[in-house]
């Protein structure tokens, strides 16, 4: 038997298509779902960070996070709920907090 292994949906193409097809997804793009006090390394300073879902995603792309906030958005795709709440996670994470 041969296996084959699927890979996954480049992050871009991924974004893309989640916009375009998930309605918790287009229906939340440009709304502020991540709202915190983050510290900057390169200014050495605390800043309040606010983010849409959209420039969420945006950020974690080409970083070590496009998995986390794939898997999170998915997670709401098929439950419905949990969005903002799995966002800050992944976006606490992102910025060390």
């Amino acid at each position: 038997m041969i296996e084959t292994k699927i890979k996954p949906m480049p992050y871009q193409k991924w974004m893309e298509f989640a916009i375009d097809n998930y309605n918790i997804v287009k229906n939340n793009l440009n709304k502020v779902v991540y709202n915190a006090n983050v510290y900057d390394r390169d200014i050495n300073e605390n800043k309040q960070v606010s983010l849409t879902l959209g420039q969420a995603m945006e950020l974690c792309m080409n970083t070590s996070m496009e998995n986390s906030m794939r898997n999170c958005v998915m997670k709401a795709v098929y439950t419905g709920y949990g969005l903002e709440k799995n966002i800050k996670k992944v976006m606490n994470e992102f910025y060390v907090i």
